[in-house]
C-alpha cells in the first residue's frame, strides 16, 4: 500500500521538564522518516515555565481553578507559535503540516487520565499550517493508558539500524520508558524514574536544573535501604504495558529515612534508583537485547549511564552513536504520529499502552 509523503513536517515537543520546546522538520510517510537536519530548541519563556511547573507540582489546582489553566493554556500555544513562526523563518521553510504534543501537566494511569496543554485551533490559526494534535485522548478511550507514544517511532528507528535484531531504545526523560523489538513483536512501557526526581532536588539543593554528567551523584554514597524500600513498590511487580507520571515516587524523598541522607547522597541514591529500575526492565526481556541505546536527557549524565553498564552487563550506547540527534527524537515522534493520523496508521498498540486493538491517534485542526 502507498501512502502519501509529506514534506517538512514540523514536530513540537515540550517534555516534563518544561524547560522549553524542541522543534524538528522531518520528511516523513508514517513509516519510514528522514531528518531534514532543521532542528530547534526554543526555550519558554520564564515566567511560562514557572507557571508549568507550578500547576505540574499543585494538580490540585487543574481542577478548582479553571480560569488559570485556560490562560495557560493559551501562553503555551503562543509560544509554541513563536517556536514555529521562528523555525519558518530562520530555516525559510514553509511547513506542510505540524504535530503538536502540547505540554503534560498530569498523567495518572490508574485514573486513566492524561492532561496535555495545548489548542491546536490556535496553532493552527496563528502558523497558518494544518495541525495535528491530541495524540492521547483516542488511545484512553479505547483502554489504553495514554502512555507511551513512542514506541511506533523506535521501532522505525530499531528496524533500520539492525532489522528483526532483538534491540531496544530506552529514553530517560521525566521518567524512563523502554521499547523493545524482536522480529515481529514491539512492546513499549514506562519502566521507573528517570531524571524527574533528580532534577527537581538538584534544583532544590543546589540551584541548578540537572546534574551535568552525574558529577554531583558521582560523590555521594547510595542509600541501599532507601533503594530497597524504592523496589518495593508495587509498581515494579505490575506487568506492562504500563505508564507513571514523572513525580509517582515523590513520596520517597519525604521519608525519614531519605530526609537523613546527606544532600551528596540524597542525588546519588535517587540517580541509583534510575538506574535500578532500568536493570529490573532490561533483565525482563527475553531474549535479551544484542543493542541497547539510550535516548533523552539522561544520556548525558555520564555517571548514570555508567551504573546502568554495571548493573546489566550489556553494552549500553547512546543513539547518538549512530549518528541521530538524540536530542530531537520526540519532536521527530510527533511529526511522525501526525502523518500517521492523515494516512489512518495506528499509534498505539496492545502492548505498548493497553488498548484493546491498534488505535489511530490524534485530531485535525485546520
Amino acid at each position: 500500500m502507498t501512502y502519501l509523503n509529506y514534506s517538512n513536517v514540523i514536530g513540537l515537543m515540550s517534555g516534563t521538564s518544561a524547560d522549553g520546546i524542541d522543534v524538528s522538520l522531518v520528511n516523513t510517510n508514517g513509516i519510514n522518516l528522514s531528518s531534514a537536519k532543521k532542528n530547534y530548541i526554543f526555550p519558554y519563556s520564564a515566567k511560562l515555565k514557572e507557571n508549568i511547573r507550578f500547576i505540574m507540582n499543585n494538580p490540585q489546582y487543574i481542577w478548582s481553578k479553571q480560569s488559570l489553566i485556560n490562560s495557560l493554556e493559551v501562553a503555551i500555544t503562543n509560544e509554541h507559535a513563536d517556536a514555529v513562526n521562528f523555525v519558518k523563518a530562520k530555516y525559510g521553510v514553509e511547513p506542510s503540516l505540524i504535530g503538536f504534543h502540547g505540554q503534560t501537566i498530569y498523567h495518572n494511569s490508574k485514573q486513566k487520565l492524561s492532561i496535555q496543554l495545548g489548542n491546536g485551533k490556535l496553532l493552527a490559526k496563528k502558523t497558518n499550517c494544518m495541525v495535528v494534535f491530541n495524540f492521547r485522548s483516542n488511545d484512553i478511550l479505547n483502554g489504553g493508558e495514554g502512555a507511551p507514544l513512542a514506541p511506533i517511532y523506535h521501532k522505525c528507528i530499531l528496524n533500520n539500524l539492525f532489522g528483526n535484531e532483538p534491540s531496544c531504545i530506552i529514553n530517560i526523560g521525566g521518567v524512563s520508558n523502554l521499547t523493545y523489538v524482536n522480529q515481529k513483536i514491539m512492546t513499549g512501557y514506562d519502566v521507573g524514574p528517570g531524571c524527574g526526581l533528580m532534577d527537581e532536588f538538584v534544583l532544590k539543593h543546589y540551584n541548578k536544573e540537572f546534574d551535568s554528567e552525574g558529577s554531583l551523584a558521582s560523590k555521594g554514597i547510595p542509600s541501599k535501604k532507601v533503594i530497597n524500600n524504592f523496589l518495593q513498590n508495587p509498581f515494579f511487580e505490575k506487568p506492562p504495558p504500563k505508564s507513571i507520571d514523572k513525580l509517582e515516587f515523590k513520596k520517597i524523598i519525604n521519608e525519614k529515612d531519605f530526609q537523613d541522607l546527606s544532600i551528596s547522597d540524597g542525588i546519588s541514591t535517587l540517580c541509583n534508583m534510575t538506574a535500578e529500575s532500568i536493570k529490573i526492565a532490561l533483565q525482563n526481556l527475553i531474549p535479551k537485547p544484542k543493542f541497547v541505546l539510550i535516548s533523552g536527557g539522561g544520556r548525558h549524565n555520564n555517571h548514570l549511564l555508567n551504573l546502568i553498564q554495571n548493573k546489566t552487563n550489556l553494552m549500553i550506547t547512546t543513539i547518538d552513536d549512530y549518528k541521530i540527534d538524540g536530542d530531537y527524537i520526540e519532536a521527530e515522534l510527533i511529526a511522525y504520529l501526525a502523518v500517521r493520523f492523515l494516512n489512518k496508521l495506528p499509534s498505539t498498540y496492545p502492548l505498548t499502552t493497553g488498548v484493546k486493538s491498534p488505535v489511530i491517534c490524534g485530531e485535525l485542526a485546520t
